[in-house]
């Protein structure tokens, strides 16, 4: 199933520490793109096994760069912010609404292009679907057209 979360990538952030406390300053938009993902699984089952990330960031042409803006898009965008951690903010939103456990991804894919609107599209496969190497090869290719 592709999940698609509207708007700018967002990273995730660190915890932010006050006086006697820590927090997280993104623990609003944590809920937001939560409960949007939650809408999107419906009552389909937690997956509980071994499963593979497939994530692509569309990410918005900076406003000094409009001129090229024909030119950009669908090509890398190779700025800020790391894709470790949109993908660490993937990670976390969808964890106990489409996986049980972050810790159960063990194959991730990932691309981080210009294109409009921004916004974040990933699947999550499980990986007991890919038996073979020919099966993983054409999961692979099947993201690698994608980036053409």
């Amino acid at each position: 199933m592709k999940y698609v979360i509207p708007g700018h990538p967002i990273a995730l952030s660190r915890p932010r520490f006050g006086t006697r406390k820590v927090y997280d300053s993104q623990k609003n938009e944590k809920l937001i793109t939560s409960i949007s993902l939650r809408n999107q699984h419906g009552d389909n089952p937690l997956e509980t096994g071994c499963v593979l990330l497939n994530v692509t960031f569309y990410m918005p042409v900076a406003p000094s760069r409009a001129k090229f803006r024909d030119s950009l898009m669908g090509t890398y965008h190779y700025y800020t912010p790391d894709i470790s951690n949109l993908i660490k903010y993937v990670e976390d939103c969808a964890n106990g609404i489409i996986f049980k456990d972050d810790s159960q991804i063990v194959i991730v894919l990932a691309k981080k292009i210009y294109g409009d609107p921004a916004r974040t599209e990933f699947s999550v496969v499980p990986v007991t679907k890919i038996h073979s190497k020919e099966q993983w090869l054409q999961q692979f290719m099947e993201f690698n057209i994608n980036l053409e």
